[in-house]
Order: structure tokens, then C-alpha cells, then sequence
């Protein structure tokens, strides 16, 4: 073989092979996808389930834009939007018998009472839709938890 079909022979194979190394990694991380692709399906399906009616966010309010609340706990953050529907209420001490869950009372409360510094105890709903719904707001900052 002369010089010049050896070094095309050669170049052929490293283009072959770059080809199927490519190639190689694009199957991986599809595979690799999918995987993490059907653990999250589960994670949905169980979460969505009638089986857990309500899951908690708990956070300090850090800011308010219309009807959408940004809550921070140890530096994560999120949003939510809170509907009409939702039902707010605030809790509050009012015995002096120390921590005891007799000395807390439930008061019915409204989206405007809700403000920048507040402790939240949100219950959320994740529908099969994927939406999240909030059900409930909890004022819980009047406690000193």
C-alpha cells in the first residue's frame, strides 16, 4: 500500500470512530434519561394520589406580587400563587400555660393579611394535571415558634 491510501485508510477509521463514540454517548444519556424520566413519572403518580391529600411548604414570606407569594426557608426559595379559593387563617396564642396546643387559636383570615416577614405553613395539592393547587395558608409568625 503506498503512503497516500494508508493515511486515508487512517483517517477513515478515526472519523468511524468518532462517529460511533458520538453515537455511544447520545444512546447513554437517553438510556440515562429515561431512567431518571420514569422515577419521576413515580414520584408524580404518588404525589398526585388521593392517598397524600395535602403536602406542606413552610417559609418566610420575602415578597408579594399580586396573588403569587415567595416564601424562603434557609435560603430556598419559592413561589406560589394562592387562589380565592384557598382558605387563610392565622393562628395565635392566647393562654400564658407555656407551649401547650390548648393555649393556640385558629382565627379566620384573608389574603391582605398576609404580609412581607410573615411565617407561612402553606398545604398544597399536586393535581394529575401536574398544577399544584394551594388549599391553605396558615399564618403561624403570632406563635414565636
Amino acid at each position: 500500500m503506498n503512503k497516500k491510501t494508508l493515511i486515508i485508510l487512517l483517517l477513515a477509521f478515526i472519523v468511524i470512530a468518532i462517529v460511533f463514540s458520538v453515537w455511544i454517548g447520545i444512546f447513554y444519556q437517553k438510556q440515562k434519561d429515561k431512567v431518571e424520566f420514569d422515577k419521576l413519572k413515580q414520584v408524580f403518580s404518588i404525589l398526585s394520589s388521593s392517598n397524600i391529600p395535602l403536602i406542606s411548604a413552610y417559609g418566610i414570606v420575602t415578597d408579594i406580587k399580586g396573588r403569587n407569594i415567595t416564601l424562603d426557608l434557609s435560603g430556598s426559595s419559592i413561589t406560589l400563587n394562592i387562589n380565592d379559593k384557598s382558605t387563610v387563617f392565622s393562628l395565635e396564642r392566647v393562654g400564658s400555660s407555656g407551649n401547650s396546643l390548648s393555649d393556640i387559636s385558629r382565627k379566620n383570615a384573608s389574603f391582605e393579611d398576609i404580609k412581607k416577614g410573615d411565617h407561612l405553613n402553606i398545604g398544597l395539592k399536586i393535581l394529575s394535571s401536574g398544577e399544584i393547587k394551594v388549599k391553605s395558608v396558615i399564618i403561624t409568625s403570632s406563635l414565636d415558634i
